[in-house]
């Protein structure tokens, strides 16, 4: 796994990581997955009532899987 930028928002109790690619040792070439970013948001309604919920968003996902890759 690689990540390129990681960006923490403490005001907003998030966490956004950039260039997020996931490759196998075997076969990096294509990348099992690559997301143009992932940013997980706690909520705070939730942390109130002593409870951790968190918001995903996924941007501009790739996946790729080749019968190499899945052997």
């Amino acid at each position: 796994m690689r990540i390129a930028r990681a960006r923490p928002r403490i005001w907003k109790l998030a966490l956004a990581l950039d260039g997020v690619v996931v490759a196998q040792n075997r076969h990096p070439d294509p990348p099992v997955a690559d997301f143009a970013a992932l940013e997980f948001t706690l909520q705070w309604s939730q942390l109130m009532q002593f409870k951790v919920a968190a918001d995903l968003t996924i941007q501009r996902p790739a996946l790729h899987l080749n019968l190499a890759q899945i052997q």
